[in-house]
């Protein structure tokens, strides 16, 4: 039996979804002879002694193969390199970022991870391109897998509401723009579905800009998340090209 450990970041208090319920589904569909073993942080990716103590506690946790689901590329540093697999889901954090951050952000998130794995994987070819821009990797170590789709998630005929559209917002991280949505939105007679857990800013906005709101701060099943695709009108997908770090 090959134990493969699945290196997962700690959800934030605004919550991660779409990393996680991907490899959900990628663990599913592994052949027999593979036991897949999660292990999640035990911190949240913030500043520098809780990542090194994240990357710590990943060098005790190791498995036949490791691999970095994406997100916390730094836990890298303390594996061993043949047996580590490293996915990245994009390059914008570090695209966006300038001086010293961008130099930190390059060494920790892209150099050392990448020459402490074996493989790494994009989800895009354009994914690729850019590692390859940014840190001179050579083509033939980076791998591009696409994303698998759902399969419990089916094609639904709905009549589209035109006096008062549902639109469905899934993920509340800083990335996912938010804010950005409800400003957007603001004197359109809709209701906006939010997926995920939202801070009391986020809150005050709904209020200030009379958006009619419908908040789920909790984990949904696929039945329940299958569901209110299938009840939307529109779905929102407004999210800046990187995570906030």
């Amino acid at each position: 039996m090959i134990k493969v450990v699945y290196f997962q970041r700690k959800q934030r208090s605004l919550g991660n979804f779409s990393v996680e319920i991907y490899f959900e589904q990628v663990r599913k569909y592994l052949p027999d002879g593979i036991d897949p073993i999660l292990v999640v942080m035990p911190y949240v990716s913030n500043g520098l002694f809780k990542r090194l103590a994240n990357a710590i506690y990943c060098a005790f946790k190791q498995g036949d193969v490791n691999h970095i689901t994406g997100d916390i590329h730094y836990v890298a540093t303390f594996l061993k390199k043949s047996k580590t697999i490293l996915t990245i889901l994009d390059c914008g954090t570090i695209q966006d970022a300038r001086g010293i951050k961008k130099a930190i952000l390059k060494k920790f998130w892209f150099d050392i991870p990448i020459s402490r794995s074996k493989i790494v994987t994009g989800i895009s070819q354009a994914t690729k391109d850019d590692i390859i821009k940014i840190t001179g990797c050579k083509p033939e170590k980076i791998k591009v897998i696409y994303f698998l789709g759902n399969t419990k998630f089916k094609k639904q005929e709905k009549i589209f509401n035109k006096e008062k559209p549902t639109i469905l917002q899934i993920g509340t991280a800083p990335n996912k723009n938010i804010p950005m949505l409800i400003r957007a939105i603001e004197g359109i007679n809709c209701n906006l579905i939010i997926v995920g857990k939202i801070n009391e800013d986020i809150r005050q906005l709904l209020i200030e800009k009379k958006i009619e709101n419908t908040v789920y701060d909790y984990r949904l099943t696929d039945e329940e998340i299958e569901q209110l695709y299938g009840d939307s009108d529109i779905v929102s997908f407004v999210s800046t090209n990187y995570a906030a770090r």
